[in-house]
């Protein structure tokens, strides 16, 4: 949010948002759009910088409008230069989850040291988040995805967005799981980054969260399993592979997957050629221990 001057603001009715999303990040290069909900799109680009700028890309927004005859589509613009400056006393409430403690220490010091952030909690059991939710002082939660006690943040995630959808979540993880980044959106968690960036991104990202996008990687960190890439592994191949790190039986996955026990062996059988491990609980401790499968 650094370089961004002006947010635009596109209500849309009678069309669904995420086909004029689609129509504007292929019409107009270098913006992001993110939806604050079924009907308000949030669009931002570091190319419009003074007044003029503005009006003429209202104009590129209202051309696109123009295409969808029978939508009602409004259009409005916001100075972000005032609404800093009308929000200045108005922090962020910022509440962290994480149970690795230089971890936490260290998104404590991002929090605290940004001016429209205030850390109001810091955590590490998302089991407990629910709790600190309930009083209405939090805005914006740094959640991990596993916890103190293997509470889970995914699954809290989920809870806090029934109760109090409001609330922003940005899940925060170092684990390269294949599913997460679904199982968050499912969740309805509004962003989500590895842990990896640096401070900078981070805030990057909590502040374009705060002001109405929704920011994911577009795929997971690629990891080198064995002989080969997580990218050269099928989708079910690593349903399969996950489950086998719980050391059950053909049979039990078969009956869990809703497969056939053979189905099961197949792709055992190609994990076991693709990747080059020589024994099947090789194969689990190895995946287990890379994070690429969690169960």
């Amino acid at each position: 949010m650094n370089n961004i001057k002006y947010m635009f603001l596109v209500q849309i009715d009678n069309v669904s948002a995420e086909t004029i999303k689609e129509d504007i990040i292929n019409t107009i290069s270098g913006v992001s759009v993110g939806s604050l909900d079924d009907h308000m799109l949030t669009v931002i680009s570091p190319a419009v910088n003074t007044e003029q700028e503005a009006s003429a890309f209202i104009e590129s927004l209202e051309k696109i409008a123009i295409n969808h005859k029978d939508a009602d589509i409004k259009i409005s613009c916001s100075n972000m230069d005032d609404h800093l400056s009308s929000s200045a006393n108005q922090k962020t409430n910022v509440m962290i989850v994480e149970d690795q403690e230089l971890v936490r220490k260290y998104l404590e010091e991002v929090v605290n040291e940004a001016s429209d952030l205030e850390l109001k909690y810091s955590i590490s059991n998302s089991d407990l988040a629910d709790l600190y939710c309930k009083n209405g002082e939090v805005d914006l939660i740094l959640m991990d995805v596993y916890t103190d006690y293997g509470a889970n943040g995914l699954e809290a995630s989920a809870r806090i967005k029934t109760s109090n959808p409001e609330i922003k979540i940005i899940i925060v993880t170092s684990m390269p799981e294949f599913s997460y980044l679904e199982r968050a959106k499912s969740a309805g968690v509004d962003s989500f980054i590895y842990k990896e960036l640096n401070s900078e991104s981070i805030l990057d990202v909590v502040r374009r969260t705060i002001a109405g996008e929704n920011i994911y990687p577009l795929s997971t960190p690629e990891v080198i399993l064995g002989n080969c890439s997580s990218k050269d592994l099928s989708y079910r191949e690593l349903e399969v592979l996950r489950e086998i790190t719980t050391g059950d039986s053909n049979e039990e996955i078969a009956e869990r997957m809703h497969l056939s026990v053979s189905t099961v062996k197949t792709h055992i059988t190609n994990l076991m050629q693709k990747t080059g491990f020589k024994s099947r609980t090789e194969l689990a401790i190895k995946a287990r221990e890379s994070g690429l499968v969690i169960k």
